[in-house]
């Protein structure tokens, strides 16, 4: 009997891809945050959505805010210049389904945090070795939690992310010298966090953000995240709960609509959407 085939290995989806320039900061992220991202999203959970009998998807925005898709990732790639070759070019992929930051890749290597949960993307979408030493490297004393990353008291304007952009480009050198998390744990690895996942979910934040693109990278124009936006990043949670449940939190002096001003994007849970009642049949 002939040996079996082996079967080849199926590669994971591809991720969905975004640009951000750093030479052109503020027109690079605005345009990455007001639009790609949100339009991207809308288009993702509107094929989720289910459909009716005449095959009309079903879809509707809660409190008219955009919520978390089921599953899959996206890449938001830093490039110095819109030209950058690859080897200058650091990727940081995120979760859609919660919009957590999990791994970045340079110069032909993942490095991945310990508690990552999704597939990388496929390596024909972008390249890394497929021995798993070269090619992965996994952070295993650096979670996606504040307490591993940096926390969120950070400062963030144009020359934090050229350090962000430099200190993440030379991840395999401060692996070699044993410095990785000394070194990214002191605010590259928060900045994406503070600056894309929260600032997705949190359109005030994300409009300073943008203003402190304002002015020339130097020491001085970099700005620390304001306590009135880190306050409510543990926050999250708990109000998207409250908009797809229509019930307030224990405590919350909130109203629904205060709340809603507060969120662009809301974490989706399936638990917290009301299941339609099922018709029941009488017997004959």
């Amino acid at each position: 009997m002939a040996p079996k085939k082996e079967q080849p290995v199926k590669e994971p989806p591809a991720s969905d891809e975004f640009d951000l320039v750093l030479n052109d900061l503020p027109e690079s992220y605005k345009k990455l945050m007001e639009d790609a991202i949100p339009t991207r999203l809308e288009q993702i959970i509107i094929q989720e959505a289910p459909s009716n009998s005449k095959g009309k998807k079903l879809f509707s925005k809660v409190a008219e805010r955009l919520y978390t898709p089921k599953g899959g990732t996206f890449l938001v790639k830093l490039k110095p210049t819109k030209s950058s070759p690859d080897e200058e070019i650091v990727t940081l992929l995120f979760r859609w389904k919660d919009l957590y930051f999990e791994a970045f890749h340079a110069k032909g290597k993942w490095y991945r945090m310990s508690d990552a949960e999704e597939s990388l993307p496929p390596r024909s979408q972008l390249h890394y070795s497929k021995k798993e030493k070269e090619g992965v490297f996994n952070m295993n004393n650096i979670s996606t939690s504040y307490n591993d990353v940096g926390g969120h008291n950070i400062e963030v304007g144009r020359r934090a992310f050229k350090n962000c952009h430099q200190s993440l480009l030379m991840a395999e050198e401060l692996v070699r010298q044993k410095r990785l998390k000394e070194e990214l744990g002191s605010g590259p690895l928060s900045l994406p966090v503070v600056t894309i996942s929260e600032s997705i979910r949190f359109p005030l934040l994300q409009r300073w953000v943008l203003g402190t693109f304002s002015a020339p990278p130097t020491a001085k124009s970099e700005k620390k995240v304001p306590k009135k936006f880190s306050c409510e990043f543990n926050e999250w949670g708990k109000y998207s709960r409250a908009l797809f449940t229509q019930e307030l939190p224990v405590g919350c002096e909130l109203t629904f609509a205060q709340i809603a001003e507060k969120l662009r994007v809301l974490k989706y849970r399936a638990a917290w959407v009301p299941q339609p009642a099922q018709k029941h049949v009488k017997d004959v």
